[in-house]
């Protein structure tokens, strides 16, 4: 589709968000039980629903208002209820839903923000739509970089462990519960790369390799075990020539 077609389209599905717009046949395609919900949706006068907030909501003035990713989390998050929880892809969303649950003292912009990065969370490589800065900007405040109050709650629910921004792919994830400390574990892993590199003799031509590590223990003494392992695993393999294939020419 082309922009000026994309524009068009996006006016005229008004109150829609252009965000929620590009989400909503994902999002109803993956977590509705069928054509008919789409119609309820629309149709109903469901709480949270489209009927019920053309009706609650004046869609004029100088900043008409939308309905967001946030509304659409509401809505499936009623009218499926206990049944989410039975969902092989609600994950992320049952869990996104059990933070706004029990931590009721926050403000209607980070509710906003966890409802948004949980939706997108939940659709995964569903949709191409990610829980990146830019995305969720644009889905909660309508700008494409986060403004300085946006920021804050990102910054906010980042130091109290109720999301969590992945470096490798740039984007945002609800926090799963667990106490290991992925970037702690890859800065472990390159230390131990580059003194692997280092003692390597000069004639050695340098490895070019990718390694990703996946372990669950969070006590210092294993993890140092688990490297001294994987360095003897590594010189044993070097000794035999099994990584020929990694050395550069």
């Amino acid at each position: 589709m082309q922009a000026s077609e994309f524009v068009a389209t996006a006016s005229a599905a008004y109150p829609l968000h252009p965000v929620t717009l590009i989400a909503f046949p994902f999002v109803f395609r993956r977590f509705a039980q069928n054509e008919r919900s789409l119609f309820s949706y629309l149709s109903s006068l469901e709480p949270y629903g489209f009927q019920e907030y053309i009706k609650t909501h004046a869609l004029t003035g100088n900043k008409p208002p939308w309905i967001r990713l946030g509304d659409l989390f509401d809505y499936f998050t009623r009218s499926m209820g206990a049944g989410f929880y039975r969902h092989p892809h609600a994950l992320r969303w049952m869990e996104a839903a059990d933070i706004l649950e029990r931590k009721d003292s926050l403000s209607p912009l980070q509710r906003d923000v966890v409802k948004t990065v949980g939706i997108l969370n939940a659709l995964g490589e569903f949709c191409h739509l990610k829980a990146t800065k830019d995305v969720v900007s644009l889905a909660v405040s309508d700008t494409l970089k986060p403004n300085a109050e946006l920021h804050a709650a990102l910054t906010s629910h980042i130091n109290a462990s109720i999301i969590t921004f992945r470096k490798f792919n740039k984007t945002y994830r609800i926090w799963e519960g667990r106490d290991v400390d992925i970037e702690e574990r890859i800065a472990a892993i390159n230390a131990f790369l580059k003194t692997v590199c280092e003692e390597r003799e000069d004639h050695y031509p340098p490895y070019a390799m990718s390694v990703t590590v996946f372990t669950e223990s969070s006590d210092e003494c294993s993890v140092a075990r688990w490297i001294t392992q994987g360095k003897e695993c590594w010189e044993a393999a070097e000794a035999q020539e099994s990584l020929a294939c990694y050395r550069r020419a």
